[in-house]
Order: C-alpha cells, then sequence, then structure tokens
C-alpha cells in the first residue's frame, strides 16, 4: 500500500503544479494581452496625433509663406531705405547751401 500512497502523493504534487503553470500561463497571457491593448490603443492616439500636427505644421507653413510674400509690399527694402537717406542728405546739404548763400547776401 506505500507505494501507491507515494505515487499518489507524487501525482497529486504534479497535478498541482501543473494546474499553478497553467494559472499562471492564462495570467501572464491576459496582461500581455492588456498591454498589447494598451500599446496599440497608444499608437493609434500617436498616429491621429501626427496627423493633426502634419495639418497644424501645414497651415503655421501657409501663413509663414504668405507673411514673407506680403513683406516686401508693406515695408521698405534695406537698399531703397539707403538710396532714400542719400538724396534727402543731398537735399538737405543743397539747402544748407542756399541757406548759407542767403545769409551772406549772395541770392
Amino acid at each position: 500500500m506505500r507505494p501507491a500512497f507515494g505515487v499518489n502523493i507524487s501525482m497529486d504534487m504534479q497535478l498541482l503544479f501543473n494546474i499553478a503553470i497553467g494559472i499562471l500561463s492564462t495570467l501572464a497571457g491576459w496582461f500581455f494581452k492588456v498591454m498589447y491593448d494598451q500599446i496599440r490603443d497608444i499608437e493609434s492616439e500617436v498616429n491621429d496625433m501626427e496627423d493633426k500636427h502634419d495639418v497644424d505644421h501645414r497651415l503655421v507653413t501657409d501663413k509663414i509663406n504668405n507673411l514673407a510674400l506680403s513683406l516686401p509690399e508693406k515695408y521698405v527694402n534695406k537698399e531703397d531705405f539707403g538710396n532714400l537717406v542719400k538724396v534727402m542728405h543731398h537735399r538737405f546739404d543743397r539747402l544748407e547751401e542756399k541757406i548759407d548763400d542767403m545769409k551772406n547776401g549772395r541770392s
């Protein structure tokens, strides 16, 4: 009767071990499935945000391009401003000469 009892205990231990491994495997599988689903949800959110970012980036780029194209219409070019300053200085020099001539009596 002892050998049957010993075999019975080892089979019970093996059965308990198999059940424990089965439960752990099931829990691990469920955990990995939940994690996989979470990762997929996050990936889908990231893709949606990237699409929205692309649209926003295009809008900002278009606004900057339109601003860059409108700048020459609204503001004076640096070279043109330099030429204007030279012309104004030349006119003021002529006015100063005329004032000096009038002051000296040489009209």
